[in-house]
């Protein structure tokens, strides 16, 4: 087998491709791309750690407590990452969600829901 022409790796002819390697520009500029995704990940409020804690929903005012602080309906949410700061604008406020936008694109935060106690009590008329 080893005396085999056919079974025995040939020389690459001088500029020709190997099919089996990611050739450099391809390869960095797929790097780049993991890069952008992995930033754009993290510039989503989630990935920032933005907590919606609450929201008032009123006929004159819209009201989100985003991090402990309050924003009405319009106003920027600003948040600080590494040095760099990120900004959001409240769309939209409703009742336990709100809607924030940047650079275009749409966020949706929800209030989370409260951990069940696991507790069932009976309630019996007259006690």
């Amino acid at each position: 087998m080893d005396n085999d022409p056919r079974t025995t790796a040939t020389n690459p002819v001088l500029g020709r491709r190997d099919p089996f390697r990611i050739p450099q520009n391809e390869a960095a500029k797929a790097e780049a791309e993991s890069g952008l995704a992995k930033r754009a990940l993290e510039e989503t409020p989630e990935g920032l750690g933005m907590v919606l804690s609450g929201t008032i929903v009123g006929s004159h005012r819209r009201v989100a407590q985003i991090n402990g602080k309050s924003y009405r309906e319009g106003e920027t949410v600003r948040l600080a990452k590494e040095g760099q700061q990120i900004e959001f604008t409240l769309a939209a406020v409703h009742p336990r969600r709100i809607v924030l936008q940047r650079k275009g694109r749409q966020f949706e935060l929800t209030l989370p829901l409260p951990a069940p106690s696991g507790r069932i009590e009976l309630f019996r008329d007259g006690e």
